[in-house]
Protein backbone atom coordinates (compact mmCIF):
# COMPACT_ATOMS: atom_id res chain seq x y z
CA UNK A 1 0.00 0.00 0.00
CA UNK A 2 2.77 2.37 0.83
CA UNK A 3 4.60 1.42 -2.38
CA UNK A 4 1.49 2.22 -4.44
CA UNK A 5 1.04 5.55 -2.74
CA UNK A 6 4.71 6.43 -3.32
CA UNK A 7 4.44 5.57 -7.04
CA UNK A 8 1.40 7.78 -7.40
CA UNK A 9 3.21 10.62 -5.66
CA UNK A 10 6.16 10.31 -8.04
CA UNK A 11 3.87 10.39 -11.09
CA UNK A 12 2.07 13.45 -9.78
CA UNK A 13 5.40 15.21 -9.20
CA UNK A 14 6.58 14.42 -12.72
CA UNK A 15 3.32 15.78 -14.20
CA UNK A 16 3.69 18.98 -12.17
CA UNK A 17 7.27 19.47 -13.40
CA UNK A 18 6.26 18.83 -17.05
CA UNK A 19 3.35 21.27 -16.73
CA UNK A 20 5.63 23.94 -15.24
CA UNK A 21 8.24 23.54 -17.96
CA UNK A 22 5.59 23.63 -20.67
CA UNK A 23 3.96 26.71 -19.20
CA UNK A 24 7.27 28.51 -18.94
CA UNK A 25 8.04 27.70 -22.57
CA UNK A 26 4.61 28.97 -23.65
CA UNK A 27 4.92 32.15 -21.62
CA UNK A 28 8.40 32.70 -23.04
CA UNK A 29 7.08 32.52 -26.61
CA UNK A 30 4.20 34.85 -25.80
CA UNK A 31 6.35 37.46 -24.02
CA UNK A 32 9.17 37.47 -26.58
CA UNK A 33 8.36 40.15 -29.21
CA UNK A 34 8.20 38.85 -32.73
CA UNK A 35 10.65 40.49 -35.13
CA UNK A 36 8.84 43.02 -37.24
CA UNK A 37 9.46 42.98 -41.00
CA UNK A 38 11.66 45.92 -41.97
CA UNK A 39 10.41 48.36 -44.54
CA UNK A 40 12.42 48.14 -47.77
CA UNK A 41 14.90 50.98 -48.30
CA UNK A 42 13.93 52.88 -51.43
CA UNK A 43 16.72 54.80 -53.09
CA UNK A 44 15.93 57.43 -55.65
CA UNK A 45 17.19 56.68 -59.11
CA UNK A 46 18.16 59.36 -61.63
CA UNK A 47 15.22 60.58 -63.64
CA UNK A 48 15.32 59.69 -67.29
CA UNK A 49 14.17 63.21 -68.07
CA UNK A 50 17.31 64.92 -66.73
CA UNK A 51 18.35 67.65 -69.10
CA UNK A 52 21.58 67.17 -71.01
CA UNK A 53 24.16 69.95 -70.86
CA UNK A 54 23.58 71.72 -74.15
CA UNK A 55 27.01 73.31 -74.03
CA UNK A 56 28.91 70.00 -73.77
CA UNK A 57 29.81 69.88 -77.48
CA UNK A 58 30.12 73.62 -78.04
CA UNK A 59 33.26 75.35 -79.20
CA UNK A 60 35.39 76.79 -76.39
CA UNK A 61 37.25 80.12 -76.49
CA UNK A 62 39.96 80.98 -73.97
CA UNK A 63 41.95 84.18 -73.98
CA UNK A 64 43.16 86.69 -71.40
CA UNK A 65 40.43 87.60 -68.93
CA UNK A 66 38.04 85.07 -70.49
CA UNK A 67 39.01 81.76 -68.93
CA UNK A 68 36.23 79.96 -70.79
CA UNK A 69 33.49 80.90 -73.24
CA UNK A 70 31.39 78.27 -75.00
CA UNK A 71 29.26 78.87 -78.08
CA UNK A 72 27.45 76.74 -80.70
CA UNK A 73 29.31 76.63 -84.01
CA UNK A 74 26.10 75.95 -85.93
CA UNK A 75 24.72 79.31 -84.81
CA UNK A 76 27.61 81.67 -84.09
CA UNK A 77 30.92 82.89 -85.44
CA UNK A 78 33.50 84.35 -83.09
CA UNK A 79 35.24 87.60 -83.98
CA UNK A 80 38.43 88.24 -82.09
CA UNK A 81 39.88 90.78 -81.93
CA UNK A 82 36.88 93.00 -82.56
CA UNK A 83 36.50 96.74 -82.07
CA UNK A 84 32.89 97.05 -83.23
CA UNK A 85 31.38 97.66 -79.83
CA UNK A 86 34.00 99.84 -78.18
CA UNK A 87 31.74 102.87 -78.38
CA UNK A 88 32.45 106.36 -77.10
CA UNK A 89 34.18 105.38 -73.89
CA UNK A 90 34.84 107.80 -71.07
CA UNK A 91 38.45 106.69 -71.06
CA UNK A 92 39.59 104.13 -73.65
CA UNK A 93 42.81 103.58 -71.70
CA UNK A 94 40.77 101.61 -69.19
CA UNK A 95 40.41 98.80 -71.72
CA UNK A 96 42.35 95.76 -70.59
CA UNK A 97 42.03 94.02 -73.96
CA UNK A 98 43.65 97.18 -75.29
CA UNK A 99 41.88 97.91 -77.52
CA UNK A 100 40.20 94.68 -78.60
CA UNK A 101 37.04 92.78 -77.65
CA UNK A 102 35.37 89.46 -78.34
CA UNK A 103 32.12 89.29 -80.31
CA UNK A 104 29.80 86.38 -81.02
CA UNK A 105 27.92 87.11 -84.23
CA UNK A 106 24.99 85.01 -85.53
CA UNK A 107 25.92 83.27 -88.77
CA UNK A 108 23.83 83.84 -91.90
CA UNK A 109 21.93 80.57 -91.73
CA UNK A 110 20.94 81.10 -88.10
CA UNK A 111 19.82 84.65 -88.89
CA UNK A 112 17.75 83.59 -91.93
CA UNK A 113 15.98 80.94 -89.86
CA UNK A 114 15.00 83.55 -87.27
CA UNK A 115 13.75 86.55 -89.20
CA UNK A 116 10.83 87.13 -86.82
CA UNK A 117 12.97 86.64 -83.70
CA UNK A 118 16.39 88.11 -84.49
CA UNK A 119 19.20 86.15 -82.79
CA UNK A 120 21.41 88.03 -80.39
CA UNK A 121 24.87 89.46 -80.92
CA UNK A 122 27.09 89.34 -77.83
CA UNK A 123 30.30 91.30 -77.29
CA UNK A 124 32.63 91.23 -74.29
CA UNK A 125 35.04 93.93 -73.12
CA UNK A 126 37.07 94.17 -69.92
CA UNK A 127 38.05 97.42 -68.19
CA UNK A 128 40.25 98.51 -65.35
CA UNK A 129 37.90 99.71 -62.62
CA UNK A 130 40.29 102.46 -61.60
CA UNK A 131 37.43 104.64 -60.30
CA UNK A 132 36.34 101.81 -57.96
CA UNK A 133 32.75 101.90 -59.18
CA UNK A 134 30.25 99.51 -57.63
CA UNK A 135 27.15 97.91 -59.12
CA UNK A 136 24.89 100.48 -57.48
CA UNK A 137 26.69 103.08 -59.64
CA UNK A 138 24.66 101.81 -62.59
CA UNK A 139 24.36 105.19 -64.26
CA UNK A 140 28.12 105.84 -64.03
CA UNK A 141 28.89 102.35 -65.34
CA UNK A 142 26.61 102.96 -68.30
CA UNK A 143 27.92 106.44 -69.08
CA UNK A 144 31.62 105.66 -68.65
CA UNK A 145 31.89 102.12 -69.95
CA UNK A 146 28.68 101.37 -71.83
CA UNK A 147 28.11 101.12 -75.56
CA UNK A 148 24.31 101.39 -75.61
CA UNK A 149 22.84 104.74 -74.65
CA UNK A 150 19.21 105.88 -74.32
CA UNK A 151 20.27 109.19 -75.94
CA UNK A 152 17.39 111.68 -75.70
CA UNK A 153 15.39 109.87 -73.03
CA UNK A 154 18.22 109.88 -70.53
CA UNK A 155 19.26 107.09 -68.18
CA UNK A 156 16.42 107.45 -65.65
CA UNK A 157 13.66 107.12 -68.27
CA UNK A 158 15.25 104.90 -70.89
CA UNK A 159 16.95 102.20 -68.78
CA UNK A 160 15.53 99.36 -66.70
CA UNK A 161 17.98 97.83 -64.22
CA UNK A 162 17.80 94.21 -63.07
CA UNK A 163 20.04 92.11 -60.83
CA UNK A 164 21.81 89.18 -62.48
CA UNK A 165 24.99 87.10 -62.17
CA UNK A 166 27.72 85.66 -64.39
CA UNK A 167 30.15 82.95 -63.24
CA UNK A 168 28.81 83.26 -59.71
CA UNK A 169 29.56 86.98 -59.49
CA UNK A 170 26.82 89.53 -58.93
CA UNK A 171 26.04 91.80 -61.84
CA UNK A 172 23.55 94.34 -63.08
CA UNK A 173 21.66 94.17 -66.37
CA UNK A 174 20.61 97.39 -68.04
CA UNK A 175 17.87 97.09 -70.67
CA UNK A 176 17.61 100.11 -72.96
CA UNK A 177 14.22 100.76 -74.55
CA UNK A 178 14.34 103.72 -76.91
CA UNK A 179 10.56 104.01 -77.34
CA UNK A 180 11.05 105.26 -80.89
CA UNK A 181 13.48 108.01 -79.88
CA UNK A 182 16.08 107.01 -82.46
CA UNK A 183 18.68 105.09 -80.47
CA UNK A 184 19.74 101.47 -80.92
CA UNK A 185 18.06 99.39 -78.19
CA UNK A 186 19.88 96.59 -76.44
CA UNK A 187 20.95 95.19 -73.09
CA UNK A 188 24.23 95.47 -71.21
CA UNK A 189 25.47 93.46 -68.26
CA UNK A 190 28.17 94.79 -65.94
CA UNK A 191 30.04 92.47 -63.57
CA UNK A 192 32.79 93.68 -61.22
CA UNK A 193 35.49 91.26 -60.09
CA UNK A 194 37.72 92.12 -57.14
CA UNK A 195 41.25 90.78 -57.67
CA UNK A 196 42.72 88.68 -54.87
CA UNK A 197 46.23 89.87 -55.71
CA UNK A 198 46.06 93.36 -57.19
CA UNK A 199 48.53 93.94 -59.99
CA UNK A 200 49.93 97.45 -60.01
CA UNK A 201 47.07 99.93 -60.32
CA UNK A 202 44.46 97.24 -61.03
CA UNK A 203 42.49 96.17 -57.96
CA UNK A 204 39.22 95.26 -59.72
CA UNK A 205 37.98 94.83 -63.27
CA UNK A 206 34.68 95.49 -65.02
CA UNK A 207 33.31 92.90 -67.45
CA UNK A 208 30.83 94.43 -69.88
CA UNK A 209 28.54 92.29 -72.00
CA UNK A 210 26.72 94.11 -74.79
CA UNK A 211 23.69 92.26 -76.16
CA UNK A 212 21.78 93.36 -79.26
CA UNK A 213 18.76 93.34 -79.59
CA UNK A 214 17.47 93.76 -76.00
CA UNK A 215 16.89 90.60 -73.96
CA UNK A 216 13.19 89.82 -74.01
CA UNK A 217 11.29 86.76 -72.82
CA UNK A 218 9.26 86.78 -76.03
CA UNK A 219 12.36 86.09 -78.13
CA UNK A 220 12.71 82.31 -78.55
CA UNK A 221 16.49 82.69 -78.95
CA UNK A 222 16.93 84.16 -75.48
CA UNK A 223 17.74 80.75 -74.00
CA UNK A 224 20.69 80.30 -76.37
CA UNK A 225 22.35 83.53 -75.28
CA UNK A 226 21.62 82.74 -71.62
CA UNK A 227 23.33 79.35 -72.04
CA UNK A 228 26.34 81.13 -73.52
CA UNK A 229 26.45 83.56 -70.59
CA UNK A 230 26.10 80.60 -68.23
CA UNK A 231 29.19 78.94 -69.75
CA UNK A 232 31.48 81.90 -69.09
CA UNK A 233 34.30 81.61 -66.57
CA UNK A 234 36.39 84.64 -65.73
CA UNK A 235 40.17 84.65 -65.69
CA UNK A 236 42.99 85.03 -65.56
Amino acid sequence: MQKGFALVSVLVGVLIIVAAVGGAFYLGRVSTPKPQPQNPVITSSPQSSLSVDETANWETFKQGWIKELKYPLDKYSLLWPDETYIGGLYNSRSLLFQPIGVTLKPNDQYAKQNLENPPYTLSIFVFNNKDNLALFNAKDLSERYGYISPVYLGFDKGVTAKETSVDGLSGIRLDVDCNGEGCSPGSEIFVIKILDQPSGAISSVIFRFTIVPPLKDSNKNKQVIENILGSIKFGP
